[in-house]
């Protein structure tokens, strides 16, 4: 089984994106998204700024961000990074004998 790709470093991205004449906000503007879009995009998926840089760098999505989608585009599901399988328990404080003597 091949290695999985490394998706692009943040900086990387931003570097490539400076080359070519433009700033993240101005990408973003380009691109009818609000001012910041793109730079969210660096840390976390946001699919309409993600489609931007890739067209921008004429690169396809899953070249910069392998993690993120599969070789059609597709955006891959997100693994979960917690353990969620007691999410539902809900969490009290316990009472102190000060607080409970006489409840039952």
């Amino acid at each position: 089984m091949p290695a999985k790709a490394e998706p692009l470093h943040p900086e990387d991205i931003k570097a490539a994106i400076r080359k070519r004449g433009k700033t993240l906000t101005q990408l973003s503007l380009d691109y009818q998204l609000a001012p910041g879009t793109v730079r969210g995009c660096l840390i976390r998926s946001i699919p309409a700024a993600d489609k931007a840089v890739a067209r921008f760098l004429n690169k396809p999505l899953h070249m910069i961000w392998p993690d993120r989608y599969d070789e059609q585009g597709n955006p891959l599901k997100p693994s979960r990074k917690k353990d969620r399988t007691n999410s539902n328990v809900r969490h009290r404080q316990k009472r102190t004998s000060e607080f409970t003597e006489g409840v039952k």
